[in-house]
């Protein structure tokens, strides 16, 4: 019960376990197709090539700021030795070669974070 204005007012709260079951189902398709995109878009991020290894870790926290249902099960940054010039074939001995890191890394879901957007159904 509670007064607003000098009225008494009196609530319900109403729990129906049919409308909580479908939003629930609702909620894991969601899920799934948010991890359909993640996977995704982490895939794209796995194929750009930094200068060094400082930009290649932001552009991994830049790809977890937006995505924060997930996080890395696992994460490396490898290193890639090309030609600096571009020339087919294979490259001569003493040839000057750059240095290229990537990313290689797998996702699962943050168990908090998805707790969190289940809280928000009732």
């Amino acid at each position: 019960m509670s007064d607003y204005a000098g009225i008494t007012q009196n609530w319900v709260q109403y729990h129906s376990e049919p409308t909580f079951e479908a939003k629930n189902k609702k909620f894991e398709e969601r899920i799934d197709k948010k991890l359909r995109a993640a996977k995704t878009s982490l895939r794209k991020i796995c194929t750009i090539e930094s200068n060094c290894e400082p930009d290649a870790q932001n552009v991994a926290k830049r790809w977890l700021k937006g995505h924060p249902l997930f996080q890395f099960s696992e994460y490396k940054i490898t290193t890639i030795q090309r030609r600096a010039e571009k020339k087919r074939g294979r490259p001569m001995a003493g040839e000057p070669m750059v240095q290229i890191f990537k990313i290689e890394a797998n996702i699962e879901f943050n168990e908090e974070a998805v707790e969190k957007e289940r809280q928000k159904l009732g």
